[in-house]
């Protein structure tokens, strides 16, 4: 029996008794990934004798397959929102039970010697777009064409205007050290897209995150465009923006006492987070590997205020946007009902939960 199978096995009775627990995250500032760090999540199941899995450690390739596909019953997952729109769109009996809007640098670069001077000059131009063979979902291609989408929308050019130049690009590959609980391997196309942009195969390219401060530094590219700057909100949303939390749809119906003590825990991380911004700021920079100087400007200024999960009406809105885009360009197999999918119960629990407990003041404000 596979990892998988005894998962579901275990997981899916018919009473309500859980041993076991997965969850996953991605290389992204998360409250998740906070939490995890400082074993804030492991040690609130433990204390109710339950087991709180990572998808991302596991050595079953199914088990982390799980992570775009959403196969594992009983599972959290915060991260990027292609992976989960996408599970939802296959069939995946997921809901959405809490959302953070982290702003990220976004970018459009050239080379340092084009003549290239802005986005009006992209009508002709060769655009490229990173191609991962063998993926669920190609998030990285999504998030491309997105940007390049955007940027062209306001740039005033049309799609069939420009030339999208397919960049091979090597497997995606995050695993998690079950010992040491660090990400690592490749999850984006920086490589293979820059060096297309470097030996003039393209024009220009999409890049975002720390890696994009660092690469801008590192190569000299000329920044075309800065869409993380633009006035209007919905310009910035694609895959890291905004990342919702997800967990299975029964598990919210027949254990809502789990869901509820998971959001809570990432309710006062994200809470722990706004009063400790530096320390914020160096867990951040360890989960994405980076300096704290190349996450604070990816990033920005009010990165320790974006980890706390809401399900406001513009982060809502947000994801139902990158929802419409996804399926109009052909990522999504099936459209399906957005408003269905959104579950405010659990988070409300959560809130009450947190305003129950006589820990801190900062426990007391997630209430509020």
């Amino acid at each position: 029996m596979t990892a998988t199978q005894k998962s579901q096995a275990e997981n899916s009775t018919t009473d309500n008794d859980i041993s076991t627990l997965w969850y996953t995250r991605c290389a992204v500032p998360t409250a998740s990934s906070l939490a995890f760090q400082q074993s804030w999540l492991q040690e609130s199941f433990a204390a109710i004798d339950i087991s709180l899995e990572s998808v991302r450690a596991s050595e079953d390739e199914a088990v982390r397959a799980s992570h775009y596909d959403n196969s594992l019953r009983n599972q959290f997952r915060e991260g990027g929102n292609v992976p989960a729109i996408w599970a939802k769109s296959i069939g995946q009996p997921t809901v959405v039970v809490g959302i953070t809007w982290v702003e990220e640098f976004q970018a459009i670069v050239t080379r340092a010697d084009s003549t290239l001077a802005d986005i009006a000059d992209l009508r002709g131009r060769n655009l490229g777009l990173p191609k991962h063979e063998g993926e669920l979902v190609d998030h990285s291609r999504a998030s491309a064409l997105h940007g390049f989408i955007t940027t062209l929308k306001i740039a005033g050019i049309a799609a069939d205007d420009v030339n999208f130049v397919d960049i091979a690009a090597p497997r995606l590959n995050i695993r998690e050290n079950p010992a040491t609980g660090v990400l690592s391997g490749s999850d984006d196309n920086r490589r293979s897209v820059l060096q297309a942009l470097d030996s003039g195969e393209i024009d220009a390219a999409y890049i975002k995150g720390p890696g994009a401060i660092k690469n801008i530094r590192k190569h000299g590219l000329k920044v075309l465009f800065e869409i993380s700057a633009h006035p209007d909100p919905l310009a910035h949303v694609n895959n890291a923006v905004p990342r919702p939390i997800t967990a299975d749809r029964d598990l919210v119906a027949q254990r809502p006492d789990l869901v509820a003590r998971y959001l809570a825990v990432l309710l006062r991380t994200g809470y722990w987070a706004a009063q400790n911004p530096a320390q914020a700021l160096e867990l951040v920079a360890h989960e994405t590997r980076s300096t704290t100087e190349d996450a604070a400007a990816a990033y920005g200024h009010e990165l320790h205020n974006r980890l706390i999960p809401s399900l406001d009406a513009n982060v809502v809105a947000g994801l139902e946007h990158q929802k419409n885009f996804l399926f109009e360009w052909g990522f999504l197999p099936e459209d399906f009902d957005f408003a269905e999918w959104i579950v405010y119960g659990p988070l409300q629990q959560a809130r009450l939960l947190l305003a129950s407990e006589d820990e801190s003041e900062i426990t007391l404000k997630a209430a509020s």
